[in-house]
């Protein structure tokens, strides 16, 4: 059997008022609701989508120019008005000694960030390497962000967090 709720007024919180209720709200029901939110309903800076790519494989190079390393994630845009926050989360390293450069270009082409020189110590040194980077591509086409890099000095690598842990790529369309 259904619950009915029957009152003919509401009073405010504070208690100074009252709200009459003389049919607003009949003929409301789940059927006039929207079953699916649009992206466009969506205020600014909500998230509306989330692309998460783990990575399991190692790069290595001894190049000093800048070469694909073959990591990368891609995402498509509902609108051109979003922007895209980019995270990531892996070790980037090199022999004892070694130096290198890292770049993340936007489809294969153009540069959109680049790391300062990183310096490895030790025999074979790893480190962390996470980038926040916000992105406007003001495109609704799929965009692929790509991870290069060039060694200063020995060899350089991207390299996963180990046994049972991988790196991770996560994009997220932000709402503009």
């Amino acid at each position: 059997m259904a619950s009915k709720i029957k009152v003919d007024q509401i009073q405010t919180a504070d208690g100074t008022g009252t709200i009459a209720l003389q049919n607003q709200l009949s003929g409301m029901t789940t059927a006039s609701l929207p079953s699916t939110l649009l992206s466009s309903q969506m205020p600014t800076g909500s998230v509306l989508q989330v692309v998460n790519v783990s990575i399991t494989a190692d790069a290595s190079t001894t190049n000093s120019s800048y070469v694909d390393s073959g990591i990368s994630a891609t995402i498509t845009p509902t609108s051109t008005s979003s922007k895209i926050l980019m995270v990531t989360s892996f070790i980037v390293g090199g022999s004892s000694g070694a130096s290198g450069y890292y770049q993340v270009k936007k489809n294969n082409s153009s540069v959109i960030w680049t790391s300062g020189r990183h310096y490895m110590s030790g025999d074979a040194s790893v480190s962390p390497f996470t980038i926040l980077l916000l992105d406007s591509p003001s495109t609704t086409s799929a965009t692929t962000y790509n991870f290069w890099y060039k060694s200063g000095s020995g060899t350089i690598y991207y390299h996963t967090y180990g046994s049972g842990s991988d790196g991770n790529i996560i994009l997220m369309e932000i709402a503009g």
